[in-house]
């Protein structure tokens, strides 16, 4: 294992729990209303929220699944916060990051609710899996080892499989 940055770890820390603290007030839940809807304790959201605590990848997918936000978005959103400094900025700081997260959950909703009212939705335009393999390929062979392994447990997830 790789030595990791104690104050890098801290400030993504912050920053993260800072992202969902934003997430979750602009959604108009409590405190509350996010444990119980994340199944986690209120004490344990307080400590994320506060920077205390680093969650687990279990709990940030389960927290993320509360929001209505992917895990990658809500890390994505968190990094940005760190690579801009912004951790100690009001809610309006990373409001590009968090606009955009919110524009592609309104996206998925909304074409979810035109499907369910019969609308054809266009699909994403297809990728051979042949290239999404070899894209997939270019990017692990730039990443951390630790990045690698939870990147692939994420996605044993996805499939469904455990291992």
């Amino acid at each position: 294992m790789e030595p990791t940055d104690p104050v890098a770890d801290d400030a993504l820390a912050v920053a993260l729990g800072r992202t969902i603290q934003v997430l979750r007030t602009s959604n108009g839940m409590s405190r509350r209303d996010l444990a119980s809807r994340a199944a986690i304790s209120y004490s344990y959201l307080s400590a994320i929220e506060n920077g205390d605590r680093f969650p687990s990848s279990k709990i940030l997918a389960m927290v993320a699944a509360a929001l209505r936000v992917h895990t990658h978005e809500l890390l994505a959103a968190a990094e940005a916060r760190v690579a801009e400094n912004a951790v100690e900025d009001d809610e309006v700081t990373g409001a590009r990051e968090l606009d955009a997260m919110f524009e592609r959950a309104e996206e998925r909703r909304m074409s979810r609710q035109l499907g369910r009212l019969g609308y054809a939705i266009p699909p994403p335009a297809p990728r051979s899996e042949l290239g999404a393999v070899e894209e997939l390929r270019a990017l692990l062979a730039q990443m951390d080892p630790a990045d690698r392994d939870f990147l692939i447990e994420m996605a044993r997830k996805l499939a469904g499989r455990n291992q």
